[in-house]
């Protein structure tokens, strides 16, 4: 009983004393008993600078009065269009050896396995570098890119293969003020619906895997006043890299590619 008595005193007392606070200016009230303490005021999020000079120009533009963090969160980042490309391009199956690339030696695929592959590749820009080497700046772009190929064989219907991984490219030409070029390269990981025929033809008797490593080789020319318009020239190669399978199979093409 007694307990249940001081309970209700308790009660009493506070509900005294929340009656009392609402007679009093709240705003000043709420702000003295809820300050955070010094310790948990660094977690706070920091004001973007740019974005509470914006409102103090813009005072009427009716958005709310509570800054944004500094940082941004990645999804708002992602739905910057300036950090996206996209591209378009069609590309010749080869019989081309990696040796050949040095040389630039293509040579067509004959017979079956022979055909086209559509490309459409969707890359974000994730960073971007700014290093000294010696006297030179150099600034290469870090990328994230997605390609879908549909791969067109002479006697086989078209099948998708999916390529995913990470591309660096290189911006710092010295003839970039006749010509915008960049030169891009990297690796990830592919995997196709079936197997390409040119892939069996080349290594024949042997195991095949759908899932191989991607290495994609890419140069891009615009004109300067249109720096954002390119046309792109690539070699779009996988390997099983002697862990999935031996060997692989090449396609070199051309298409068009537009950064925002």
């Amino acid at each position: 009983m007694r307990m249940h008595n001081r309970r209700f005193g308790h009660l009493l007392v506070g509900l005294l004393w929340f009656l009392s606070l609402c007679q009093q200016d709240a705003t000043a009230q709420t702000s003295n008993l809820f300050q955070l303490p010094t310790s948990l005021a660094g977690l706070t999020p920091v004001e973007s600078e740019a974005w509470v000079n914006r409102e103090r120009q813009n005072p009427d533009s009716g958005a709310a009065s509570v800054a944004e963090p500094q940082r941004e969160r990645l999804f708002d980042k992602i739905k910057t269009m300036e950090r996206w490309s996209f591209s378009v391009g069609v590309a010749v199956i080869s019989d081309t050896r990696v040796h050949d690339y040095f040389s630039l030696n293509y040579k067509d695929f004959d017979g079956p396995g022979s055909g086209l592959t559509y490309n459409l590749t969707a890359a974000y820009r994730l960073r971007e570098f700014d290093w000294q080497l010696w006297k030179f700046r150099v600034q290469p772009q870090l990328e994230l890119p997605f390609m879908l190929t549909l791969v067109d064989e002479d006697d086989k219907q078209m099948f998708p293969d999916y390529n995913l991984g990470l591309k660096f490219r290189w911006r710092n030409f010295p003839w970039n003020r006749y010509v915008s070029t960049t030169f891009a390269v990297g690796g990830g990981l592919s995997y196709s619906a079936k197997i390409w025929t040119a892939d069996q033809r080349r290594h024949e008797g042997e195991h095949r895997s759908h899932l191989k490593y991607w290495l994609p080789i890419e140069f891009t020319l615009a004109l300067p006043r249109y720096p954002q318009h390119q046309l792109m020239l690539f070699i779009d190669h996988q390997s099983g890299g002697w862990m999935f399978d031996t060997g692989g199979v090449d396609a070199w093409g051309a298409g068009y590619r537009i950064q925002f």
